[in-house]
């Protein structure tokens, strides 16, 4: 079991009242950099024709695309004509990779919604930036708990310097895993967070309901204000959740959090 941590900004104490977690769309996360792919081989090849020809679903996106008049006849000419429909695929290829590339973000939002979380409970930039500033909350969830109720795998995120690479394979052949290689790579510049995703099929909503045992701490910023530890406790006893309070302090010789149990 690994915990992962949740930063929840200015909303720790309204998580702890409904349970309930955001799921990021690929659209809107903070780097306006990230969820830009680069273009790869455009090349379509003789292997990738015959797999398409041979895949009823991928044949009928692809005549639907030519604009080809009835669909039946449509499949039957490119399975007749290969070497014809290699062709026109390759026609347009470049541009229509570009042209996902650079509506990647909107295009796997579409699909996909992320939850993020980081390895980490005390990063004092992470507090900073999401954590209201050591005035809110930071929250530890059991990975495998989460694994099941999100039916997701656990993710960490890659942080290089190169972009991932769309190219024709992925264009003619769209798979889970791409998209997920996608949406787990991030700048170098973010190497600080060990950042670990989660990522799920949209079905239109917009919030995860999480389990309670999931929770296994509940840590309060160096500045969460005391008169409101009373709250995070009777909201904790409500929603049954068995898990340590923790407040943050500043250690006395080192620049770093020290976590100490609130009894």
């Amino acid at each position: 079991m690994m915990v992962l941590y949740k930063y929840l900004h200015k909303y720790g104490l309204r998580f702890l009242a409904d349970l309930k977690l955001k799921l990021t769309s690929p659209a809107d996360v903070d780097d306006p950099f990230e969820m830009r792919p680069r273009v790869g081989s455009s090349e379509v090849t003789e292997e990738m024709v015959e797999r398409l020809l041979n895949d009823e679903d991928r044949m009928k996106v692809f005549v639907r695309a030519l604009d080809w008049p009835n669909l039946d006849e449509g499949i039957a000419w490119c399975r007749e004509n290969p070497q014809d429909f290699r062709r026109r695929l390759s026609k347009n290829m470049r541009e229509n990779l570009q042209a996902y590339c650079d509506q990647a973000a909107e295009g796997v939002a579409k699909e996909y919604r992320m939850l993020c979380f980081s390895k980490l409970r005390d990063n004092m930039l992470m507090w900073s930036h999401y954590g209201d500033h050591h005035r809110g909350i930071v929250v530890g969830f059991d990975s495998d708990v989460l694994k099941n109720a999100l039916g997701a795998r656990a993710l960490e995120v890659n942080c290089r310097e190169d972009r991932t690479i769309f190219d024709a394979e992925q264009f003619l052949f769209p798979k889970l895993k791409y998209a997920e290689q996608l949406l787990t790579r991030k700048s170098l510049a973010w190497s600080y967070q060990e950042e670990v995703r989660f990522i799920v099929k949209y079905q239109g909503n917009s919030f995860f309901e999480c389990p309670a045992a999931a929770i296994q701490s509940v840590c309060l910023g160096c500045k969460f204000p005391a008169k409101r530890i009373p709250c995070v406790r009777k909201l904790m006893n409500t929603r049954i959740i068995r898990a340590e309070l923790l407040l943050g302090t500043p250690d006395e010789g080192f620049f770093r959090i020290n976590f100490k149990p609130i009894r």
